[in-house]
């Protein structure tokens, strides 16, 4: 398992955004036991009204991000794949 947390350059509660993230994804881990996963966390409860009213970028852009990162993985993947000839 790989984690990496970024806190953010914006807002004021830094340090519980993190703690609560960690503690978001230790209640998920479990659930996960084979495979890969990826999960994306805003972390606080007031995250989702930041974006949508203050129309600040919460969760979005690096939701945008992860879809490309994994789109440019898959693409490896399988040209390897089909190098091998499978």
């Amino acid at each position: 398992m790989t984690e990496n947390y970024e806190q953010s350059t914006e807002g004021t509660d830094k340090q519980t955004g993190i703690r609560e993230a960690k503690r978001l994804v230790s209640e998920l881990i479990p659930l996960y036991k084979r495979g890969w996963v990826l999960i994306g966390v805003a972390a606080m409860p007031y995250a989702k009204y930041v974006e949508a009213i203050e129309n600040l970028d919460v969760i979005s852009v690096a939701t945008e991000h992860a879809e490309d990162w994994i789109k440019k993985q898959s693409r490896t993947l399988f040209d390897k794949l089909a190098e091998k000839g499978y």
